[in-house]
């Protein structure tokens, strides 16, 4: 029943208070997952989330879509990883959800081109609309990357549609 929703976020906002903890970070970041949904997750740069995050509220209150998960916003240090979604600079993630058996395509894709519109990067496990070249415009170290794969799988023995689709055939 989706009318319910706001008025569940809103009881169980107040009903849960912050928390902190330490332990092994397998035990933190993990959490059981009762509800299924699909996920998107773009990194962009720290001082892009207030814009980001009111164009997106400013997209949902235009649009018929009606969504039953909070966006959520985590931050990750810049870092020198080639494909890293934090490469060369300090980044704030966006993601989003949507109920399994609910529309979530006009919804992940108003949130990626706002992303994108910023210099965002998908999380490569989750979904996203991205080619090769669009990625290669996101990653300053890209071409780096496919030399690599030229080099250790020139017969491209790990090679799959989706790896098609991100690095290139």
């Amino acid at each position: 029943m989706p009318a319910l929703i706001p008025r569940l976020n809103s009881v169980s906002s107040r009903a849960l208070s912050e928390r902190t903890y330490t332990d092994r970070s397998h035990r933190v970041f993990a959490s059981n997952r009762r509800v299924r949904f699909r996920e998107m997750e773009y990194a962009i740069p720290v001082d892009a989330l207030p814009t980001v995050l009111g164009e997106i509220a400013t997209w949902l209150n235009r649009s018929e879509v009606r969504i039953g998960f909070p966006i959520e916003v985590r931050f990750a240090a810049a870092d020198d990883v080639w494909l890293s979604t934090a490469h060369g600079r300090d980044t704030a993630y966006v993601a989003v959800h949507q109920f399994h058996r609910s529309e979530h395509r006009d919804y992940f894709r108003a949130v990626e081109a706002i992303a994108r519109s910023v210099g965002g990067r998908p999380h490569w496990g989750k979904l996203h609309g991205l080619t090769a070249a669009e990625l290669s415009e996101a990653y300053p170290r890209f071409d780096d990357v496919l030399a690599v794969r030229d080099r250790v799988d020139p017969q491209r023995v790990f090679d799959n549609a989706y790896l098609q689709r991100v690095l290139g055939a």
